[in-house]
């Protein structure tokens, strides 16, 4: 196992991904979310901090744009959410 932090497989060839994989340095986008699956989500402070953010310093044009985005986003979320609920129905189906 201590071959494997320095890069190298169980075959003693080496494997330059694998020491970026056990040090937390993917830098392969393939590699990485195939990786990312696998840990922990942290979870996000964006929608806390969203919600508490003052809207009275910001302009009508700033508001308006906010509104915009913020719509933009609930479409996006509708969808994943809607895609997501089509794959779990077609998983019920196949373990029924």
């Amino acid at each position: 196992m201590v071959r494997a932090w320095h890069g190298r497989g169980a075959h003693g060839k080496r494997c330059p991904w694998l020491g970026a994989i056990l040090t937390g340095g993917v830098t392969d986008p393939f590699m990485r979310r195939m990786f990312d699956e696998e840990l922990p989500r942290k979870p996000s402070n964006t929608l806390a901090e969203l919600v508490r953010e003052d809207l009275a310093r910001l302009s009508v044009a700033e508001l308006d744009e906010r509104m915009a985005v913020l719509e933009a986003e609930i479409i996006r979320t509708r969808r994943q959410r809607d895609s997501a609920d089509r794959i779990r129905a077609e998983a019920d189906k196949l373990f029924r």
